[in-house]
């Protein structure tokens, strides 16, 4: 009897042992898959912002595509470049300046008797990183957005040429 009674507290402890092993080989799996999915949400709403901020400066140039009325410009905002955008017509004399500037994309519309400043200017969302540049002599702006995917810096690329040049 005694002995079989040593059988039954070994076998517990076994079974114990096992039931720990599992326990803890769920538990870390369960952790990974959170760590992963949170990476996966960052990345993806890293990448969300930057494609909103592309899309928002495409669809405003295309709006305001009249001969020579967009260009980028480095005298306002600190030297900061900034898209500028004359409007014509009902909105002749005011003016619309996209520019990026402490981690955020801001639009800045104001009349012709206004300094542009971030004052004036309203918040259109957070990004790392956004670049204007000159396509071909004018015929447009190549707008480069950064964002951050598993940890790596990347680049969404954004030509907008003009229809009006």
């Amino acid at each position: 009897m005694w002995k079989r009674d040593r059988n039954n507290t070994i076998e517990l402890i076994m079974v114990m042992i096992l039931l720990i092993i599992i326990t803890l080989s769920i538990f870390l799996l369960i952790q990974g898959g959170s760590k992963s999915y949170e990476q996966i949400l960052a990345n993806k709403d890293s990448f969300d912002k930057a494609r909103v901020a592309s899309s928002f400066i495409n669809v405003k140039i295309k709006q305001n595509d009249y001969s020579n009325s967009i260009e980028i410009v480095d005298d306002q905002f600190e030297n900061t470049p900034s898209i500028k955008i004359t409007h014509h017509g009902d909105e002749e004399g005011l003016f619309t300046y996209l520019v990026y500037k402490n981690g955020y994309l801001y639009e800045c519309y104001i009349d012709g008797f206004d300094t542009p400043s971030l004052a004036f200017s309203e918040v259109i969302v957070k990004v790392d990183n956004i670049l204007f540049k000159d396509y071909k002599n004018g015929k447009g702006i190549v707008v480069y957005t950064s964002y951050i995917a598993q940890e790596q810096v990347m680049e969404l690329r954004n030509i907008i040429t003009f229809r009006t040049k």
